[in-house]
């Protein structure tokens, strides 16, 4: 019997937060910059073949505003550079960069300008490329965190202080929380006077 797997293209768009790419030789090879970064973008697992993108990459010999413009008559994903951050080296560190890439959904409607939908972000840092989690993602995962935190704490106080026990019974434990009472009121009034 053999089995044959499909390779699906992802419908619906799966988080991919938790991983990062980069592709050392192309770097080695090409300049990261504005102009490049999409190109290097294009290697990764975060970008989707079936984008306008690729469409207009098969028509060879387009000049940059041709593929603009191309892309502006379309409807679909595309792939655009949000944002270019680029510090020069200096005497004491190497260059850096910083690129945001949006994954935006394209809507041509008949009459007017066309709708632009944010889909996802990503940034390429310094030649890695990361996907940026949705908001609710961290807040989730920074709440789950405190969450451990306040267990931990809580585990702590369980362990160092002694509670009331069912088989002592709790009348027992008020009891002697009772007689202590009043000691330390006295105590008080002692403080007080003095």
């Amino acid at each position: 019997m053999c089995f044959i797997k499909k390779v699906m293209p992802r419908t619906a768009l799966e988080a991919l937060t938790t991983i990062s790419w980069e592709d050392k030789a192309w770097l080695e090879t090409f300049p990261l910059n504005a102009g490049t970064v999409l190109d290097y973008f294009s290697k990764s697992q975060f970008y989707d073949r079936t984008c306008n993108n690729e469409l207009v990459k098969m028509q060879n010999g387009l000049a940059p505003a041709e593929v603009e413009a191309a892309m502006a008559q379309m409807s679909g994903f595309e792939y655009v550079v949000h944002h270019a951050h680029e510090l020069p080296p200096t005497s004491e560190s190497t260059p850096h960069s910083l690129y945001v890439i949006l994954r935006q959904q394209r809507t041509i409607r008949p009459s007017g300008s066309p709708v632009l939908t944010p889909v996802r972000y990503y940034y390429v840092l310094d030649g890695v490329t990361y996907e940026v989690p949705a908001v609710h993602e961290v807040l989730k995962e920074r709440l789950m965190h405190i969450g451990w935190l306040l267990d931990s704490a809580f585990d702590a106080i369980a362990r160092g202080v002694e509670l009331p026990h069912a088989s002592r019974g709790a009348l027992e434990g008020h009891a002697t929380m009772e007689a202590k009472k009043p000691l330390r009121q006295s105590k008080r009034k002692r403080v007080a006077v003095d």
